[in-house]
């Protein structure tokens, strides 16, 4: 009887280890994202931003979950410039930009951090130096920089 038990007992454990261990040819499955992306993917920035003026100015910020970060900025029918970065959040809606490129520069970091606030009661973006400049939600992407021209 009690070898009876562990024989069904040493199939059984046999069993599990297959079944655990099969796939379907050519499937994978996808890594579950780092603890620090699902807390970045639920953060207020994340998505995209514009701020516009009469002037003409239309300025545009993608925040990633990942923590990357691209704008772009266009004014006074100048050539768009995109910028490429970095984010982090740095205490309750406050978060660090650090610019590593732009469209027509290499990978090096161009300007110092800056800081960015979001206002939850108004649902806005800005730079901390410039409170009246605020960007808001926005269902579009980032423009395409343009060539840069000499005149």
């Amino acid at each position: 009887m009690q070898k009876r038990v562990l024989f069904f007992c040493i199939v059984l454990l046999v069993a599990v280890v297959i079944v655990c261990g099969c796939t379907i040819p050519g499937s994978t499955r996808a890594a579950a994202p780092a603890p620090t992306q699902q807390v970045r993917a639920q953060d207020p920035i994340v998505g995209t931003w514009r701020q516009t003026d009469s002037s003409g100015a239309d300025n545009r910020f993608r925040f990633n979950a990942d923590g990357t970060y691209i704008s772009s900025m266009s004014a006074l029918q100048l050539d768009t410039i995109t910028y490429y970065g970095t984010w982090s959040k740095e205490g309750n809606n406050s978060y660090v930009l650090n610019q590593t490129r732009t469209s027509n520069g290499p990978e090096k970091t161009v300007m110092p951090p800056q800081i960015m606030l979001y206002s939850p009661a108004k649902n806005t973006i800005y730079f901390s130096d410039t409170p009246f400049w605020g960007f808001t939600p926005y269902n579009g992407d980032v423009m395409v920089a343009t060539p840069q021209t000499t005149k």
